[in-house]
């Protein structure tokens, strides 16, 4: 008899996030742990564990070795990152390109330092990549130029694991703290926004370094917006043969822009797995597209490069046609002991193959690349926890 006294409008309101609390009932409580996106707190506990054994004994030694050397270095932010075209001008790398790139990986290195070094001289590793991230936060403000955002995304979003490294380091100010979140809302994530959606290499590292912000940034409603875009590039950018179509358009290059855009597919993966605790690496789309069989697609090439059938056009429908896919002048061949070596070293934690793990074995531990820095520190430490 009371019916009549509702208010249908705030009753249909409850019953949708009713129904939207239950969409979301398999993601972990926790949604946003400090440390985590990349590297989880139970992953970091694994490193340290690995690091008593070889091939983890060597890599850690690397690691200290090269954060040891980092403590002299200084950072060297610009007001206005700007970065023109590559094939512009290739045989002149931007400096401005190779000024954050170097910074990123410095913060990021000593970051990991901090957190697996047992002596007290850790410290300083994370007071020096504060003094990084802070100089950063203080000095950057416009990130532009053709290749701009995507260089601002696959260069710097190591910078944000480097915080998330250092969340519980009680040296970093919380005003400094403040400032470089600010500088990732404003800045950063902005170059992320506006690539992230595209279905190639530019759109992964889009959405890769979006993801990497949000979770540090504690943004719920864009982190999920994050993970379905995830889904959707899974399903739109890998083809039936697990090959990417829009990267093999780079013929002569398109095997290395299939690693490149793979890498921060599997690094956005892994962001998503240990936030949520849904397995994206063992995720399939409704039409049969998966992470792993563009990975196997890949390694069959890694294997038998010379089996690559993506021919660079000559004459005048090659100008043409290289004007918008560009690539290199002779066919850039995978090796173990460069790229896509780091990606797959990773990516035996999730799959096991014994052919790739005999690729590897023999040049260990692994070089670092673009995604992943640190691959044979980090190969033990990803095996996502099982609910």
């Amino acid at each position: 008899m009371y019916l009549k006294y509702i208010n249908f409008k705030y009753l249909f309101i409850a019953v949708v996030l009713f129904l939207g609390q239950g969409c979301f009932s398999n993601i972990n409580h926790n949604y946003f742990d400090h440390p985590g996106g990349l590297h989880s707190e139970k992953q970091l506990n694994k490193m340290r564990l690995i690091i008593f054994e070889e091939p983890g004994t060597q890599a850690y030694n690397r690691l200290i070795d090269q954060a040891k050397k980092l403590l002299s270095s200084i950072p060297q932010p610009m007001a206005n990152y700007n970065v023109p075209y590559f094939y512009w001008n290739k045989k002149t790398p931007s400096p401005v390109k190779d000024k954050l790139s170097k910074d990123a990986f410095a913060a990021y290195t000593l970051a990991l330092a901090y957190q697996l070094e047992k002596n007290e001289s850790k410290s300083s590793y994370a007071d020096k990549a504060i003094e990084i991230l802070n100089a950063w936060a203080d000095t950057n403000r416009r990130i532009t130029g053709f290749d701009g955002d995507l260089t601002a995304c696959y260069c710097g979003v190591p910078m944000v694991h480097a915080a998330e490294l250092l969340t519980n380091y009680q040296n970093w100010f919380q005003q400094d703290r403040e400032d470089f979140k600010k500088w990732l809302s404003n800045t950063l994530l902005k170059s992320a926004h506006r690539i992230k959606r595209k279905n190639d290499n530019h759109g992964c590292w889009g959405l890769y370094t979006s993801l990497a912000c949000n979770h540090y940034l504690d943004n719920t409603v864009e982190f999920q917006k994050d993970i379905a875009l995830l889904e959707v590039k899974i399903s739109k950018m890998i083809d039936r043969k697990g090959e990417l179509p829009s990267e093999n358009k780079r013929t002569n290059s398109g095997m290395w822009y299939t690693y490149f855009a793979l890498c921060p597919l599997t690094c956005s993966s892994s962001i998503a797995t240990n936030a949520t605790g849904k397995d994206y690496f063992n995720y399939t789309s409704e039409d049969g597209k998966s992470l792993k069989s563009a990975l196997d697609a890949l390694f069959n090439y890694c294997e038998d490069p010379d089996s690559w059938p993506y021919e660079k056009p000559t004459g005048l429908t090659g100008i043409f046609y290289n004007t918008f896919n560009p690539s290199a002048d002779y066919i850039k061949k995978p090796r173990p002991d460069s790229w896509p070596g780091n990606l797959y070293e990773v990516m035996l934690s999730y799959y096991h193959e014994e052919e790739w793990n005999q690729w590897l074995r023999s040049h260990r531990p692994i070089n670092g690349g673009r995604g992943w820095i640190w691959p044979t520190l980090t190969k033990l430490a990803q095996v996502p926890e099982k609910n």
